[in-house]
């Protein structure tokens, strides 16, 4: 077993190389910039104690990605233990302590630093996964009938537990077909505005919405056989002058407008006044046309699509 784990781990390790090698100037430029750098308040930003502790956990994306089976978790490795006191099963007793030990490695690793978000879910998946084999060993242990019931109460638990990830941000919003489709035709929209021939093209948006930002935009060009324009966006610049810079290099705004409500609260560039200085700055600018109003017909407000004006031709009067 021992043998087989370390040739997986070797495995994976020359998977990995050669990306780092290429991408490690980028990527710490990346760390280096969301840690020390402008991005910091965004992605490191002073916390107390308790809130780092329980970020993971009952906090933020803790509530995201394990919800309730933090509690259940925690029942059934005590569960699991009894199991192999009872049958004074040792090798299961040490696999259980084991399995603790790296759920609480995981944790402390994604824990520790003051750099916060998704990147910190690999310790939901190594604690899921533990706790999966939990439930397997307690199954086995109940007999045919009692873990029977008992993968019933796990079904049941699981379809409790389970909320679609945008009503998880967006309580009390009902997911339906008609809701899906009206964030597509947002989409729809803004690719008919930006048009085909984006390649290269700059496009900047004022802060990120869940079913609407760049990286969307580039996926459903690159679905459609096209090249995707260079997504930014504004969500980490609290300097007007670096704002204007952005905007006067961008030739696509998307600003989203005060009133919208599909954004992420958690980014400064998400509070509404952020949102409408974005559009002063571009209407002054001087450098776009009228915008084209996207609105959304579900949750309320919209994205105005601002166009940069094409420079007169030499010669032209």
């Amino acid at each position: 077993m021992a043998s087989a784990a370390g040739i997986t781990f070797g495995i994976g390790i020359l998977l990995a190389v050669p990306y780092y090698f290429l991408r490690l100037s980028y990527i710490a430029n990346y760390i280096v910039g969301v840690t020390f750098g402008p991005q910091a308040s965004v992605w490191a930003p002073s916390r107390s104690v308790q809130q780092n502790l329980l970020f993971y956990l009952t906090g933020l994306y803790g509530g995201q990605s394990i919800g309730a089976w933090l509690y259940a978790g925690v029942l059934l490795f005590a569960c699991v233990l009894v199991v192999a006191w009872r049958t004074n099963d040792r090798t299961l007793l040490r696999k259980s302590i084991l399995a603790a030990v790296m759920v609480l490695v995981a944790y402390v690793l994604v824990t520790a630093p003051a750099l916060k978000g998704p990147h910190g879910f690999p310790f939901a998946a190594i604690f899921l996964v533990a706790m999966a084999l939990a439930c397997v060993v307690l199954t086995q242990s109940l007999g045919r009938l009692l873990g029977a019931s008992f993968c019933v109460g796990l079904v049941i638990f699981s379809a409790w537990q389970f909320k679609w990830d945008y009503q998880v941000a967006y309580p009390g919003t009902v997911v339906t077909p008609q809701f899906a489709e009206s964030r597509w035709e947002i989409v729809h929209q803004a690719l008919k505005i930006l048009g085909p021939e984006a390649a290269g093209k700059t496009v900047l948006q004022s802060t990120p919405q869940r079913y609407f930002n760049p990286t969307l935009l580039a996926f459903e060009y690159l679905a459609r056989g096209l090249v995707p324009p260079v997504g930014q966006h504004a969500q980490v610049l609290n300097d007007s002058n670096l704002v204007r810079q952005q905007i006067a290099a961008a030739e696509f705004i998307l600003a989203v407008t005060p009133d919208a409500k599909e954004v992420h609260r958690h980014l400064p560039s998400s509070s509404p006044d952020f949102r409408a200085r974005i559009i002063a700055l571009t209407e002054a600018s001087g450098l776009f046309a009228p915008p084209v109003r996207i609105s959304d017909p579900v949750q309320g407000g919209g994205v105005l699509v601002y166009t940069r004006l094409k420079a007169p031709s030499v010669g032209t009067k």
